[in-house]
């Protein structure tokens, strides 16, 4: 279950993540494939939309700021096709100020760049321990 889409997962759980820059997505996947997830990557939004559809994914890891299709319209449709999985939400843009529109959206967590190894860790263990976001409903941090 590798997908190319936004994703991270518990050890030997599936990941997919679209963060906008090579060198962030490659950060993440460095640290989830630490922990024994399995990591799949894609460019942007609509890259990982094809993947996820394709193939199973438990978390999506997306940034916000994406060429192609933003992270925002990636949430929203992800919720639309698919709302059992998890998603988590990055940006270090406008000082992530964008955050909280994606959690109303639906993303089940969000990381506000930059975020260290042990913040992203602990972010995706929550996010695949809880039920999926509901649209609209804002999940607080723990």
């Amino acid at each position: 279950m590798d997908h190319s889409g936004n994703c991270a997962l518990t050890p030997d759980e599936h990941t997919s993540q679209t963060p906008d820059e090579a060198g962030v997505r490659s950060y993440i996947r460095d640290i989830l494939e630490s922990e024994k997830y399995h990591v799949a990557e894609a460019v942007d939004g609509k890259q990982a939309m094809r993947h996820v559809l394709s193939e199973p994914v438990d978390l999506v890891i997306t940034d916000l700021v994406m060429p192609e299709q933003e992270g925002i319209e990636t949430i929203r449709t992800l919720r639309r096709e698919l709302p059992e999985i998890r998603i988590i939400a990055t940006s270090g843009a406008f000082s992530g100020q964008f955050l909280g529109v994606a959690q109303l959206l639906g993303a089940d967590g969000v990381l506000s760049k930059p975020f260290s190894p042990q913040e992203l860790l602990a972010k995706v263990a929550d996010v695949l321990k809880s039920p999926a976001a509901i649209v609209g409903e804002r999940r607080t941090a723990a």
